[in-house]
């Protein structure tokens, strides 16, 4: 998981979101089954005009495995970190700060779990370096040995959650490996994983 700055709060956010977290929240106390549906802004679903944004800030990669790139509509998906399904968050709905892009994968292992442990990759004090160490032997990622206690269970419930250490996403990752051995782009933006290349590019001159 790659740290990420959020861009600023979009203005159909900032002057609705608190609405139609209440609204959402009525209908969900009225009717448990109730399922959200994005609000529209002159018959253009939220989530369309949001969807630029998000990409935007993680430069097209999923803010949680930075796979890359998140294009075409059917690879990609908004998370809502604090999940709209639990009655302690109905009204965060449309928060800005609880939306995130996500590739369709992370959001199948995530589905609606939650706890506070679960790590933010846009938090101010959040860096990959900080919580794992990768393991180029089988390309996991580990867990730093020289953390608090706390800061372990954080990084184990993240990673443990969001199955980064399946098959599929170790595979991926040694590929993304051994296309940045010959490099194969210019620009740390066109790998997938860029959180194992970032110190090489902050080097380069």
């Amino acid at each position: 998981m790659r740290k990420f700055e959020r861009l600023p709060e979009p203005t159909v956010l900032k002057d609705n979101w608190g609405k139609w977290g209440e609204k959402y929240q009525q209908k969900r106390l009225q009717n448990p089954a109730y399922e959200f549906r994005w609000p529209s802004i002159k018959n253009t679903p939220l989530n369309q005009l949001l969807r630029e944004d998000l990409l935007s800030q993680t430069q097209h990669h999923c803010s949680y495995c930075d796979k890359y790139p998140l294009d075409g509509r059917g690879d990609h998906t908004i998370d809502h970190f604090r999940p709209k399904s639990h009655p302690d968050f109905y009204q965060e709905v449309c928060h800005w700060h609880n939306l995130y892009i996500a590739c369709n994968g992370c959001q199948s292992a995530k589905k609606v779990a939650y706890s506070e442990l679960f790590l933010r990759p846009d938090a101010t004090d959040y860096s990959f370096e900080k919580y794992f160490i990768y393991n180029y032997l089988d390309d996991s990622i580990d867990i730093r040995e020289d953390i608090s206690t706390v800061d372990k269970n954080r990084a184990i419930y993240t990673r443990d959650t969001l199955g980064l250490n399946d098959l599929g996403l170790r595979k991926a990752r040694e590929k993304a490996r051994k296309l940045y051995a010959v490099k194969t782009y210019a620009f740390i933006d066109d790998y997938d994983f860029r959180y194992l290349f970032d110190l090489d590019f902050d080097a380069a001159p």
